[in-house]
């Protein structure tokens, strides 16, 4: 942190997160009850107030906060969750020969990676980021996961197929097709 005011207004914030952890460290100080709490305890820091200036700036010390030291260990969990479900997706990619599946893991890890490190000057809990990007990881660990569907376009094609698809036509009679067919009184 730098001398300015911006810098030291972080740091404050920081190490008064910091302290509500530690006043309020099971279950914090509730959901959406940072400014509240905030402004009650530690008063303005000598700023026009704005909910974006009070807030602290690191997503770890505001889930430690609102959501205490339990709420923090959930997002932690789902985080390192959302990393092992990538390595796992890279993994069935390699094994599929699916190249691309495996680089997108790569790149949802990175974009992971990108968040978190965003995540410690700005205050991006509760924004979709995490939550789409989990998302994200899940619906491609079940992409790969599935049984590959025939493809019914490239089967109808291969000249195997034609040949059986022609000898089973050839087995019908056009009697026996007729008799399949039920009139609209019956």
């Amino acid at each position: 942190a730098g001398e300015d005011k911006t810098s030291q207004l972080r740091m404050t914030y920081w190490m008064d997160g910091l302290d509500m952890i530690a006043d309020n460290p099971v279950i914090g100080v509730g959901f959406g009850n940072w400014l509240p709490y905030y402004g009650e305890h530690y008063g303005a820091t000598g700023i026009e107030f704005r909910a974006d200036y009070e807030l602290p700036h690191n997503i770890f010390i505001y889930a430690g906060a609102e959501l205490g030291l339990v709420g923090l260990g959930v997002f932690l969990v789902m985080v390192l969750a959302t990393f092992v479900i990538n390595a796992r997706t890279r993994a069935q990619a390699r094994r599929n020969r699916d190249r691309f599946s495996e680089l997108m893991a790569h790149g949802l890890d990175a974009g992971m990676i990108g968040f978190l490190v965003a995540g410690q000057f700005v205050t991006i809990l509760y924004y979709p980021f995490f939550w789409v990007q989990a998302s994200f990881a899940v619906a491609l660990n079940r992409a790969v996961l599935a049984p590959a569907a025939p493809d019914v376009a490239t089967e109808a094609r291969s000249p195997t197929k034609r040949a059986a698809v022609a000898r089973q036509d050839q087995r019908r009679s056009p009697g026996m097709l007729a008799s399949r067919v039920r009139s609209p009184g019956a």
